[in-house]
């Protein structure tokens, strides 16, 4: 089984304090729209197509969650997407909340995380 953790990156200019993935509230719409959810109200574990979720009991708001994959296949689909929708609906969400998804066995995180250099080279620039 892989875990994911899911954080957001720090600031590469100015400030190393972590930052939150937003209110109690927010995360748990966002997994929602994943069919991802606590089997109780108030719950700290989410379970969806082939992921658990840990969040840490009572923080709000939350500063990370634990992503275990359940079922490769599954995650696969919720993350990758499908030949009709990619990426996933994980992929998409982690975006565009600026979050990070950073994969602990394999230390690989999505979105790649750039060089601060990258942000000198012009998009059009053909090296």
């Amino acid at each position: 089984m892989s875990l994911y953790i899911l954080q957001r990156p720090t600031p590469r200019r100015g400030g190393s304090e972590p930052q939150p993935l937003g209110s109690r509230a927010e995360v748990l719409a966002a997994f929602a729209r994943m069919n991802t959810a606590p089997e109780r109200a108030g719950g700290d574990d989410l379970f969806g197509p082939g992921i658990e979720v840990q969040l840490p009991p009572h923080q709000d708001p939350v500063m990370q969650a634990a992503i275990r994959v359940t079922e490769e296949e599954l995650f696969s689909a919720l993350f990758l997407g499908t030949e009709e929708d990619r990426p996933g609906k994980l992929a998409k969400e982690v975006r565009q909340r600026g979050w990070q998804l950073v994969n602990q066995s394999e230390g690989l995180v999505y979105p790649a995380v750039r060089d601060d250099e990258d942000d000198d080279l012009d998009d059009g620039d053909a090296r």
